[in-house]
C-alpha cells in the first residue's frame, strides 16, 4: 500500500541539532524518525522503509560513513538517498561523501532554507514507498 508521506530518518548525536532537524522536517509534512547514533540508525534502517536519511558524519559507536556504506551496499536500501551533514567542511570530506555513495552534502552550520531545498531535491527523485 502506498504511503502519502515521505519517511525521513534523522541521525545526529547532538540532541539540539537532532530536535531542530526533526521539527523542521515534521513542519514540512514529512514522517520523521530519529536516531541518536549510528547503531540506532542501522537498527531502524533494517526495519523501516525510509525515503531519505539525513545523517551526521562524526558520531560515536558507528560513524555516518559506516551507516552510509551499509545503506548503499544493501540491495534493499541502496535506493535511499543520503544527505550528509557535517561540521567538517572540507573539499576532501565532500569528495569522501560522494565517493561513499552519499547523494548530498550540507556543511554545518546550515540555513533552514538550504536544508529544505536539499531535502526536496533528493526526495524529488523518489516516490513514497
Amino acid at each position: 500500500m502506498a504511503r502519502n508521506k515521505y519517511r525521513i530518518l534523522v541521525v545526529d548525536d547532538h540532541p539540539d541539532i537532532r530536535a531542530m532537524l526533526v521539527l523542521e522536517m515534521e513542519s514540512s509534512g514529512y514522517e520523521v524518525f530519529e536516531a541518536r547514533d549510528g547503531r540506532e540508525a542501522m537498527t531502524q534502517v533494517e526495519s523501516v522503509d525510509f525515503d531519505l536519511v539525513i545523517i551526521d558524519i562524526a558520531m560515536p559507536f558507528v560513524s555516518g560513513w559506516e551507516v552510509g556504506k551499509s545503506i548503499k551496499s544493501s540491495q534493499r536500501t541502496r535506493h535511499i538517498p543520503i544527505l550528509a551533514i557535517t561540521a567538517i567542511d572540507t573539499s576532501e570530506n565532500h569528495q569522501r561523501c560522494l565517493q561513499a555513495g552519499f547523494d548530498g552534502f550540507l556543511p554545518k552550520p546550515f540555513s533552514i532554507p538550504d536544508l529544505k531545498a536539499r531535502v526536496e531535491a533528493l526526495l524529488g527523485r523518489v516516490s513514497p514507498q
